[in-house]
């Protein structure tokens, strides 16, 4: 087994024992497969590569495959990209990553593909143009890289979903691949009606996904793996014979492996990164409590780092609108936007008897309706 330091500055004789191996195996790119199918566990991996790796004189392709989950982009709302409660039915994770772009779908059927280079040796381009030759060579299926950078299927089809992250001295593009996904999942969870919802988060641009298997029911994960890794030691300019033999290795990440890997992955899994980082939003509703209302009550709820900023009510009756917004700040404010927080704050409002009819009444429909 390699050491799985290779190329990372965490301990100096390492490096060093490891630079001279280097130097005399003339070796310019390395593909190495996560064992793990954990989506913090390979994300918290990228990031400790990205924050801690020298690809001054190396480029490195990572692959990696994960349990069924839904990947935000670092810059977007979990909860305007995909239905929170739905996803939670269907035991679907939702992760934010480090990288920008829109949302994805992973599972054990779709394949992670992630080339890290220095920064002026980024080219995502490159390596999209890699992955649609290898599919045409190997299996004669029509791929082709659109202007946005999609991988698209029969010219039509979204095959694959692109990211990437740059730095000062290190860049690194991922991408999905979709080879036999569950699509279903993205049709039944993903980008939920939101309507009154506003925000500034980035958006994904909804298209129309098909699978690697729709245009060839013979690719499996090994074999693109194997000819994707073939194809990219190959494009460096090595014969790329018995590729799997001497580049492709298989890692384990873990904290033995890289110091400090455990506290990425904490944090990544935890809810104030995968909620907490979501950029302030407003919701701003109407509704009828009752059937025999004249007059909606309309309301609206701001939430910052994940957690209720404000609510405020307006209706005919000015005083009682003030007393509602004033007891439901005060009840809401700072806490959690999931619904068992939500509930848990709104339980003595609901089951006092001193509250009004009109309150409780909206309480139910704040935790029933409107938090996601």
């Amino acid at each position: 087994m390699l050491c799985t330091s290779l190329l990372f500055k965490t301990n100096a004789q390492c490096f060093n024992y490891i630079t001279k191996k280097l130097c005399s195996s003339i070796i310019a790119k390395s593909v190495y497969v996560s064992s793990s199918t954990d989506i913090f566990t390979n994300l918290a991996w990228e990031h400790w590569l990205y924050e801690h790796g020298d690809v001054s004189s190396q480029s490195l392709l990572l692959f990696y495959r994960n349990e069924p989950c839904i990947v935000i982009g670092r810059h977007q709302n979990p909860w305007i990209e995909c239905d929170i409660k739905k996803a939670s039915a269907r035991n679907l994770r939702v992760a934010r990553r480090q990288s920008g772009g829109g949302t994805v779908y992973h599972d054990l059927g779709n394949l992670n593909c992630c080339f890290f280079t220095s920064r002026k040796g980024y080219d995502r381009k490159k390596n999209l143009l890699l992955l649609a030759d290898v599919l045409q060579n190997s299996w004669g299926i029509d791929v082709t890289v659109n202007d946005r950078d999609d991988l698209l299927l029969d010219n039509l089809f979204k095959i694959s979903g692109t990211a990437a992250k740059l730095g000062r001295n290190t860049a690194y593009h991922h991408c999905t691949l979709l080879i036999d996904a569950k699509l279903e999942n993205v049709k039944s969870v993903l980008r939920p009606d939101r309507l009154g919802w506003s925000s500034k988060a980035t958006s994904s641009v909804p298209a129309p996904v098909a699978n690697v298997s729709d245009g060839e029911g013979g690719v499996k994960v090994d074999s693109l793996i194997d000819s994707v890794a073939s194809a990219y030691i190959r494009d460096l300019g090595g014969s790329g014979a018995d590729t799997r033999e001497q580049e492709r290795v298989t890692i384990d990440p873990c904290e033995r492996e890289y110091p400090g890997f455990t506290a990425i992955r904490n944090k990544l899994a935890s809810w104030d990164w995968i909620y907490g980082m979501t950029p302030q939003f407003n919701i701003t509703k109407s509704v009828y409590l009752s059937s025999v209302d004249k007059r909606p009550l309309q309301f609206s709820l701001t939430v910052a780092k994940g957690k209720v900023k404000s609510i405020a009510v307006s209706m005919q009756n000015r005083t009682a609108a003030e007393h509602m917004s004033l007891v439901l700040q005060h009840a809401l404010e700072n806490c959690n936007f999931a619904a068992a927080d939500v509930e848990k704050r709104l339980f003595p409002l609901v089951n006092d008897t001193e509250s009004s009819p009109m309150l409780r009444n909206f309480c139910h429909f704040l935790i029933k309706a409107v938090i996601p």
